[in-house]
């Protein structure tokens, strides 16, 4: 069933589908790769067994699965990976969550619907792909520049990144950064992930309880650390800002700058990597935490029985389901 060439509306959040090319893309590859990796040491046995169900193609591989969403190139989903912040002071946003009074066609409602999906879609089919749009938009949203509306997401604001000029700022922050330390760190990609892991231990900030027993995800509070973020750091740590005083600019003054402006051709892979390094690696770790909690939430509400996969084997499931020995409907608890 190819749910994704409708509109899609569940629980009373709507996300409406569009044909429109928007400007940013997702998280870069290594983004989206470390984000799933770290995920996956994260999840519960149950989680681990209900993911390889769903995703058999990818070997249950987060990882791998994470960069689906931009693999296909879907025109009408692209608006789906990021969200402006509302008018008015984006720098002290609060993102408000999705609702049927207050529909967002964005990553919000995006994440919230495929949460949805994923945990009571109607079909197996539905399931796998929905966790695999997910899972990438987890990852987005704490991309700092997938929430911003200031050159569109960075990418008409072009610098000069480790003696590469013209390159999109909103590159530097997909996989620039994180690229140039997994060498200069002389990691693997998956060593990378370990250490990742390892440095930064803490525990994003949880969401109100209400939201998370209704959808598990809290797209709104995530969205709103990233456009904080992008105000106290991604831009005033530039060097020679042009505009320090964007932060202080009014609605006007910030429609006005919408397209944003070419930045001065210091590197960045210098002075300004060092000060943001250890954030943009944070974000990372946060979305790999925040999508295992996700994903062990979903496992543990008996959606797709975990413990029953586990125990009769991933591949014997999906033969089961293939030769028409067992019905989907007994694998997934219908809502």
């Amino acid at each position: 069933m190819h749910w994704m060439h409708a509109s899609v509306r569940l629980g009373g959040i709507l996300c409406g589908l569009a044909v429109v090319v928007a400007p940013v893309e997702g998280y870069g590859r290594i983004g989206h790769w470390l984000t799933g990796q770290i995920a996956q040491k994260l999840l519960t046995s149950e989680a681990e067994a209900w993911v390889r169900f769903l995703l058999p193609d990818y070997d249950g591989s987060l990882a791998r699965a994470s960069l689906w969403a931009d693999e296909i190139h879907l025109p009408w989903a692209s608006k789906y990976h990021y969200v402006n912040p509302p008018t008015g002071d984006s720098c002290t946003a609060n993102f408000p969550a999705p609702s049927p009074s207050s529909p967002c066609t964005c990553i919000l409602s995006a994440i919230q619907n495929y949460t949805r999906i994923t945990h009571v879609g109607p079909t197996l089919e539905d399931r796998s792909e929905a966790i695999k749009f997910l899972i990438h938009y987890i990852g987005d949203v704490h991309q700092p520049l997938h929430v911003s509306s200031r050159g569109r997401g960075g990418t008409t604001e072009t610098v000069r990144f480790n003696g590469r000029s013209g390159m999109s700022f909103h590159e530097v922050w997909d996989y620039g950064l994180l690229e140039l330390r997994e060498k200069r760190l002389n990691h693997s990609r998956t060593s990378y992930a370990d250490y990742l892991l390892s440095t930064y231990p803490s525990m994003p900030a949880t969401c109100d309880p209400f939201l998370e027993s209704q959808y598990f995800a809290c797209p709104a509070l995530w969205a709103t650390e990233s456009a904080a973020l992008v105000c106290k750091l991604v831009y005033p740590a530039l060097p020679h800002h042009e505009r320090s005083d964007f932060v202080h600019l009014d609605a006007a003054e910030r429609a006005a700058d919408k397209n944003g402006e070419i930045l001065r051709e210091d590197d960045l892979a210098g002075a300004y990597f060092d000060a943001v390094i250890v954030q943009a690696e944070e974000r990372v770790v946060h979305a790999g935490r925040r999508m295992a909690q996700v994903l062990n939430a979903i496992a543990a509400s008996a959606s797709v029985p975990g413990a029953a996969v586990e125990e009769a084997g991933v591949g014997e499931f999906v033969s089961r389901i293939t030769q028409g020995r067992v019905s989907p409907g007994r694998l997934i608890k219908q809502q």
